[in-house]
C-alpha cells in the first residue's frame, strides 16, 4: 500500500504544475525547462500505479478464488505442506 500511495504523490506533484499553469496562476516562462521533468513524474507515477493496482487487483482475485481451493490438488497440496510444517 505504500508503494501506491508514493505512486499517487509521484503523479500528483507531476501534474500539479502542469494544472498551475493550465489555469495561469503560475507564468509559462517560470516552469518552462522543469516541463520535461513534470512528465516524467507523472509516467513514473502512472507506472508504480498500475503495476501496483494490477499486482492488488490479482492477489484479490486469487484469495478469493473459492473454485480453485475446492479442487483436489489443492487440498492435497494443502495436507502434504502441513505435513512438511509439522516436521
Amino acid at each position: 500500500m505504500l508503494f501506491v500511495m508514493s505512486g499517487i504523490a509521484v503523479f500528483t506533484a507531476g501534474c500539479l504544475p502542469v494544472a498551475l499553469v493550465r489555469k495561469e496562476i503560475v507564468a509559462f516562462e517560470h516552469l518552462m525547462s522543469y516541463y520535461p521533468l513534470f512528465f516524467v513524474l507523472i509516467a513514473v507515477g502512472l507506472f508504480i500505479m498500475t503495476r501496483y493496482f494490477t499486482l492488488l487487483e490479482a492477489y484479490r482475485l486469487l484469495a478469493n478464488n473459492e473454485v480453485y481451493t475446492r479442487r483436489f490438488g489443492f487440498k492435497l497440496r494443502r495436507k502434504m505442506l502441513k505435513k512438511f510444517d509439522d516436521l
